[in-house]
């Protein structure tokens, strides 16, 4: 991972959602903008329209105020949001390890 060459500690994954700014479907979305998926690749994971992605992507950057994916890549790293997995990409039997801050 990058963080690991740029000397920054990696975090790890979380699949508990940040915040209520977007919708469940909308998280999937950024899910896989953070992971560079073009619109296209999207909607055939998501068995949806290109269409429909491209409709929700003006939703994301609007509510975001931005206009490009990069942008939603840049702000989800400053605000430490990352690194959310939605649950439903998981497969079952995957274990979620979590670590709890010791005194």
């Amino acid at each position: 991972m990058l963080e690991c060459v740029d000397k920054k500690s990696p975090r790890l994954a979380t699949v508990q959602q940040p915040n209520k700014t977007f919708t469940k479907k909308e998280w999937e979305i950024i899910f896989f903008l953070l992971n560079r998926l073009g619109k296209k690749e999207i909607a055939k994971r998501l068995n949806r329209s290109p269409r429909t992605i491209e409709n929700k992507l003006y939703i994301i950057y609007k509510k975001l105020g931005v206009g490009y994916s990069s942008q939603v890549r840049n702000f989800c790293q400053l605000k430490a949001i990352d690194n959310y997995i939605p649950s439903k990409f998981l497969s079952t039997g995957s274990h979620v390890i979590s670590v709890s801050a010791r005194s």
